[in-house]
Order: C-alpha cells, then structure tokens, then sequence
C-alpha cells in the first residue's frame, strides 16, 4: 500500500508539574503545544538509515506482524530557534510518529485510546534504548494523547489521564536561549544521587507530596501559585546540593521578580536552560512579568495547546 499524501503529525511538550519526581513514579503533568514532528513516507528504497524514525519503525513493526518497511522521514524543524533546539520534546515527538506510523500500516485506529495506550507502551521501550536513560513517559504522553496529560503510576489501573488547568490560572512561558541537554542533567543528578542518598531521596518526597497535591487536589488559583513556586524552590534546592545548574542565574532572578509580581516561576523540564514557566492569577502581572522577562533576556514564546494527540492527515498539515 501505498501512502503517498499520507503525514503523521505528533506534537512536542512543555512540562507544568512533576520534574525528577516522575522518574521515580510520582505525579506530573505536561501540556502538549502546537509544535509539530510530521513524519511522510518516502517513495525511494531504504536508504540505510539507522536514526530514531528507522529505529523506532523496525522495534514496533514485528510487534504488530507488519513485514518489509519502507522509508520515512520526519520533519521536526519547528522545535528548533535559528539553529537551537528548543527543549519541546523533539524526540518524543519523533518517537511518537514513528511508532504511530506502523500502527497505520498494521491498520490499527491511531485516534483510538487502546491503542494510544499500547504506543505509548511501545514508544517508551523505543525512546529509552534511543536516549540510553529511563525516562518518565510523560513527553511521550504528550506527543500521543495531546492536550493536558496528568501522568501518575501509583494509579496502576490508569497511569495516564486527562487533566485541566485550574480556572483563573494564566500562564507564560519563556526560553533562556540556552540550549540544555536533559540526558546529561539526569545523569549528572543520578550520580550524585548515589552517594547522597539520603539527601536525594528526602527532595523526591517532598516533591512527589507537592506534584500529587497540584495533580489531585483541584487546588485554587492562590494554591496553585503557591505550589508551582514551592517546586521551582526545591528544583533551584536539588541544583544547587547536587552542583548541577537546574536553575540558571537568570532564572532564579526572573523567580523572584515572578514572586514580587504575585506569581511564580519554575523550570519547564529538567532545568540547566531550555524554557521556565510562569504563572499568575492576574493578567496584568503576567503581562508586566513578559516585559521584564524580555528585558532581561529571556524570550517568551506563546504556545497554543494541542488538543490533539498523534494524527494522521491526507495532505499538507492544517491546524491541530
């Protein structure tokens, strides 16, 4: 079969809640955004690829009794700023299109929950062999499923849910323009971990405390801002006790001006650079913080949430 106008769009991932915690199976959550990895089928013969798209294709076709495989290719430039990547879960979103692309072949309903759920499990296996780190899932969540994903592994008869962003809740997010490698952050914290075990393990607690109570709690607008910034002070705390750069110089002064102003601030993702979010219940004072962000260096980039998750469309992409 042929697939010619086919595409496969998955969308990248901004993280609201639940950094380091998720990896040891607490709560978090991620907001899938309108930035998008599309995968098209290539009509030349295999080309000897051995990158994420090919990897990801030939680990998910035997499971699904789907033989010879032909190319593909993904364009995942929108997660990339003048030749920098951005930090949105590029490879989660490549992953995401690539296993969903088989399912496709096989005939499998890509839109359906069930088999959302079984690429997911596919996808996860794939992204950690590619990566060579455990990963939490929670990007690739957001790539597959879309919208607002509450990802909590103690709730083992669903893991992964939907979620809504408290009401009153107004939030920005703000790139440092300074590249970081997550892979490299994990690591660096994780041997540190090993001879600081205690130290380490009473930070995870606390933090899985504060992401299932922002998770599970329907906390009000007050609450929630109290709680992000709580986070953002224990991630700038796990930073600075392992000596690994979780949170930058600018952003622990952006905090504060965020703290000042009524809100709060905290990294988006494991830290080091990439993007910081910040919250606020009034829209005038995220608007100033968004000007003194932007004097500061920071760049604040309006994302629109991506309901959608993984999708299939015949012909050029339109919106998600």
């Amino acid at each position: 079969m042929r697939y010619d106008n086919l595409k496969i769009f998955a969308p990248g991932k901004l993280i609201l809640m639940g950094e380091y915690a998720v990896r040891h199976d607490g709560p978090g959550v991620v907001m899938a955004i309108d930035r998008l990895a599309s995968l098209r089928w290539l009509s030349s013969s295999g080309d000897g690829r051995d990158d994420l798209v090919s990897q990801a294709r030939s680990h998910t076709a035997p499971l699904l009794g789907v033989g010879k495989l032909g190319p593909c290719a993904v364009d995942s430039s929108g997660f990339y700023h003048e030749g920098q990547k951005l930090g949105l879960g590029s490879s989660a979103a490549v992953t995401a299109a690539s296993v969903a692309s088989v399912f496709v072949e096989a005939g499998r309903d890509i839109s359906s929950a069930i088999e959302r759920q079984e690429m997911w499990d596919i996808a996860m296996d794939v992204h950690d062999r590619f990566q060579a780190v455990h990963g939490s899932g929670l990007d690739l969540a957001a790539s597959i499923f879309g919208g607002f994903v509450m990802m909590d592994k103690s709730c083992d008869d669903v893991p992964l849910k939907s979620w809504k962003l408290p009401k009153g809740i107004d939030l920005l997010f703000c790139w440092t323009h300074s590249p970081a490698s997550t892979s490299s952050m994990v690591d660096a914290i994780d041997r540190w971990s090993v001879a600081h075990e205690t130290k380490y393990a009473g930070i995870m607690s606390e933090m899985t405390d504060l992401a299932g109570t922002f998770c599970h709690a329907d906390p009000d607008v007050g609450q929630t801002i109290a709680l992000i910034d709580r986070y953002g002070m224990l991630m700038d705390r796990l930073g600075r006790d392992s000596g690994v750069p979780v949170v930058t110089d600018m952003m622990r002064e952006l905090f504060s001006l965020a703290r000042d102003m009524g809100g709060a601030a905290k990294p988006s993702g494991a830290g080091g650079g990439d993007f910081f979010m910040a919250a606020f219940g009034d829209l005038d004072a995220r608007d100033r913080f968004e000007a003194a962000a932007s004097e500061l260096g920071a760049l604040p980039v309006h994302f629109n949430i991506c309901d959608k998750g993984v999708y299939a469309h015949d012909g050029d992409h339109h919106s998600g």
